[in-house]
């Protein structure tokens, strides 16, 4: 199994789905979660990095308060894009595995491995 790592700061809560009570104030917020996510995504590419379409995300948050995954998923969407666009890959194709991580007291992060599994090939499609 080969992997490569991105490590995300710990999304703003502004961008947390259940906590945005406008999309508009959240714009600058967006911006610069995009901004990290490209440039972070920039030195991967430059450090030797190989992305492929199936993403772990290890969320380690600040603390020990309860946090659901599909809304830190939700919370990344920005830093995503930014990483889909630094690639130059589509994220429409990408899979994802989401884990809990360990508490980061020093202000929380999100691990991003781009993993390639042999034998297995992600699936795209409706499955029924």
């Amino acid at each position: 199994m080969v992997a490569e790592v991105i490590n995300l700061p710990w999304p703003s809560r502004d961008l947390h789905p259940n906590a945005r009570k406008d999309r508009r104030f959240a714009t600058n917020t967006r911006q610069a979660a995009r901004e990290a996510g490209y440039f972070l995504a920039k030195q991967f590419i430059n450090s030797g990095g190989v992305p492929t379409d199936h993403l772990v995300l290890t969320f380690c948050p600040p603390d020990n308060r309860r946090r659901d995954l599909d809304g830190a998923f939700s919370a990344c969407k920005s830093a995503l894009d930014g990483i889909s666009q630094a690639l130059g890959r589509d994220d429409q194709h990408w899979t994802f595995t989401l884990l809990r991580g360990p508490v980061d007291r020093k202000g929380g992060h999100v691990e991003i491995v781009f993993q390639v599994v042999p034998g297995v090939l992600p699936a795209t499609g409706w499955v029924s």
